[in-house]
């Protein structure tokens, strides 16, 4: 098997980030979503489910093409076992990404029940400040911070607080103008 010595590990992360948005893009919206990006409801036009993570992904698009033909001067990938392993390291980081955004919002309040005479449930919670953001944000934080300790071998104290602020303004920007939005994952909740 021929090893990949001029692939950078900058073309990797493109390739990889972008196989996945296509796949989210033609596979997982169309199965997932049933609405379309505008809809026709009462004799007006309203935004569709599909709308705000189709825009998502063709940034992400756009993002990772940038990553392919950039030029920058990251370390190439050795061989196709060190790209393996890169792809396993993704791979985990966005598993424990989503375990932390899926499980933390029930998981403190099992520890706000275990702790006190509570008796609450965070299916009725969900939609409630702070509570709603908490998975979320602590898991897009972790990403981002995770993910930019990887590409620059470091990571500090301000950078986090950046991604902190980064994800919570994602938060904000989708939950404001809408009544009725639950960030992911509580609607599945």
């Amino acid at each position: 098997m021929a090893k990949f010595t001029s692939l950078k590990s900058d073309m990797f992360l493109g390739a990889f980030l972008l196989a996945l948005a296509l796949g989210a893009l033609f596979v997982w919206i169309p199965l997932d979503i049933d609405t379309g990006l505008v809809e026709r409801v009462r004799r007006r036009n309203v935004i569709g489910d599909t709308l705000a993570p189709t825009a998502a992904i063709i940034l992400i698009i756009l993002a990772s093409g940038s990553l392919i033909l950039s030029r920058s001067h990251s370390q190439p990938v050795a061989s196709f076992s060190s790209g393996l392993r890169i792809f396993g390291y993704f791979i985990s980081v966005f598993t424990v990404t989503l375990m932390v955004m899926r499980y933390l919002g029930p998981l403190f309040i099992s520890l706000v029940n275990e702790t006190s005479a509570a008796e609450l449930n965070y299916r009725n919670l969900r939609n409630i400040w702070p509570l709603k953001y908490l998975g979320y944000v602590v898991g897009g934080t972790f990403l981002l911070s995770v993910l930019s300790h990887f590409m620059d071998n470091g990571l500090s104290r301000r950078r986090v607080a950046l991604f902190f602020l980064i994800t919570f303004m994602i938060a904000l920007f989708f939950d404001l103008p809408f009544e009725d939005i639950l960030l992911p994952p509580n609607g599945d909740v």
